[in-house]
């Protein structure tokens, strides 16, 4: 069977051909390189959102860049004493 063509009766399955190629052509990046970030976390922030996340359980709404997430985290450790008096957190671009 051809993706293209599936060769099925099935509407079913010729609608899941049909989606997947639009799924898997023209894909536009996420973000590109040239734009800047939306917006900066102070240190007292990265602390509210640790805190809410991993000492409260709470979850996020909207999706979050896992850069951010990285960063927050991190926060947090080294404010918890968990994170190793030896290592570094290097900013990734």
């Amino acid at each position: 069977m051809s993706e293209d063509n599936p060769g099925t009766s099935d509407k079913g399955e010729a609608a899941w051909y049909a989606r997947r190629k639009e799924w898997t052509q023209h894909q536009v990046p996420l973000q590109s390189k040239s734009t800047q970030p939306l917006f900066t976390l102070t240190d007292d922030r990265k602390s509210y959102i640790y805190r809410s996340l991993i000492k409260e359980g709470r979850s996020f709404t909207h999706s979050i860049p896992l850069s951010i997430v990285t960063d927050v985290v991190v926060h947090g450790w080294k404010q918890d004493g968990t994170w190793p008096q030896d290592e570094y957190n290097p900013k990734v671009e």
